[in-house]
């Protein structure tokens, strides 16, 4: 019952998006689109949204339903809370002015459904329109009638439709930064691990090298003109070393303002899939070096948006 739903919501939810892409591109001139996708967030990490009219830990311990485990060991979304540590916000109100703006001025959606929590399989359902476990990666080794379970096995094949090849058609100049996670061969230089050298240059040579084929294969297999600051997997998983494997916002961001200034006068299509939060209630990230990147190290942090540590103490004012 639960995959006939499936496959019904999977065919809706093409027709509809049909039909958006009809009313849309029947006027002039067309519009830029740029769609940002997030790892892990949640309704109360957003200003937006009522935490006690929307699902999140903060909502549950606001509406009396947040409950610790009774030997006091309490674990959210597969992690262990530390000592002292709390899986929700004491204080709900949210620091996040421009997205509250999009709000206010324009649609805010309060019904969207991915196809799984899993970042791999929902990137491949956002950009095919298609169940992931219809992609051809995961159908080769989980064949019609076989057991399987949809993770990061869903990857999106060079002879696969997409949104972006489909507004190539349409006259979009399109683009991506952040996180692919849907397969990149070549992105990866099997010499490079965890324990490498971060400032060896030969390790830096095969890291850039690597990074530069992955981002060959987006434009050349996928179908995006331009495919800059990308982080082919998870932060943990990325071929470079430990001190490298860290989220960096400022150099993604730097790379859409890159994007949208290279696609001046024409419509453009961009795809902004962050890897942060990457997790709920705890923001380590901003202690990682600003300098580190999946692509080597930087000369100096992208002045593109506030320093992590004046949003810090804006936020703490």
């Amino acid at each position: 019952m639960n995959l006939h739903l499936s496959k019904i919501k999977c065919a809706v939810f093409s027709h509809i998006l049909l039909l958006i892409t009809s009313v849309l591109f029947a006027q002039q001139p067309k519009p830029n689109i740029v769609l940002v996708y997030a790892d892990d967030l949640d309704f109360d990490e957003i200003s937006p949204y009522d935490n006690t009219s929307f699902p999140s830990y903060t909502g549950a311990k606001e509406n009396g339903f947040y409950r610790y485990q009774s030997d006091g060991i309490f674990v959210q979304n597969n992690r262990l809370l530390l000592d002292g540590e709390q899986g929700y916000f004491s204080d709900p109100r949210m620091h996040t002015p421009n997205i509250q703006r999009l709000a206010d001025e324009g649609v805010l959606l309060e019904r969207f459904y991915i196809t799984t929590s899993v970042c791999t399989p929902s990137r491949y359902s956002l950009l095919t329109g298609r169940l992931a476990t219809r992609s051809p990666g995961f159908l080769e080794k989980n064949p019609a009638g076989a057991e399987g379970n949809i993770t990061w096995n869903s990857p999106l094949t060079s002879d696969e439709n997409n949104i972006a090849k489909e507004l190539n058609k349409l006259g979009y100049y399109t683009g991506i930064v952040g996180k692919w996670h849907n397969g990149a061969p070549g992105a990866f230089d099997d010499r490079v691990n965890a324990d490498s050298d971060p400032y060896d240059p030969v390790v830096l040579k095969r890291i850039r090298e690597a990074y530069d084929r992955g981002c060959a294969y987006i434009r050349q297999q996928v179908g995006f003109d331009f495919a800059e600051r990308m982080f082919f997997r998870n932060k943990e998983s990325l071929g470079v070393p430990q001190v490298m494997r860290v989220h960096n916002l400022e150099w993604i961001t730097e790379g859409a303002l890159n994007f949208i200034d290279e696609a001046a006068g024409q419509p453009f299509f961009l795809y902004m899939p962050l890897t942060i939060p990457h997790g709920q209630y705890y923001y380590d990230w901003i202690e990682d070096d600003p300098l580190a990147t999946p692509a080597g190290w930087l000369d100096e942090v992208p002045d593109c948006i506030p320093s992590r540590r004046e949003i810090v103490n804006k936020v703490e004012r």
